[in-house]
């Protein structure tokens, strides 16, 4: 099972704090531990990880910091952004 986490809820950040605890509750309660893939960390298998950091919401006015120190950061540069690329390369999960 992949669940695609899209959360268009940028305008009101306690409604997607509220949204992201609700799902978390529903996937614990049914026992489901799925491949989730959210907009920032690409995509990860553990539920613990995921959910970590529901609490905490985006300001665009401060420095982000990126909770998984391996996690590559290149300001946007997207020279090697190739279809070749995307193709051959296997997207590894942020948690490991």
């Amino acid at each position: 099972m992949v669940i695609a986490l899209s959360i268009k809820l940028a305008e009101d950040n306690k409604l997607a704090v509220e949204s992201l605890a609700r799902l978390e509750d529903i996937l614990r309660q049914r026992g489901l531990n799925p491949k989730i893939i959210t907009g920032h960390t690409g995509w990860a298998d553990d539920i613990n990880f995921v959910f970590a950091h529901t609490d905490e919401v985006c300001n665009v006015n401060k420095p982000v910091k990126v909770h998984d120190p391996k996690a590559p950061y290149d300001a946007y540069d997207e020279r090697d952004d190739t279809r070749e690329n995307a193709t051959s390369t296997p997207l590894l999960p942020c948690n490991r």
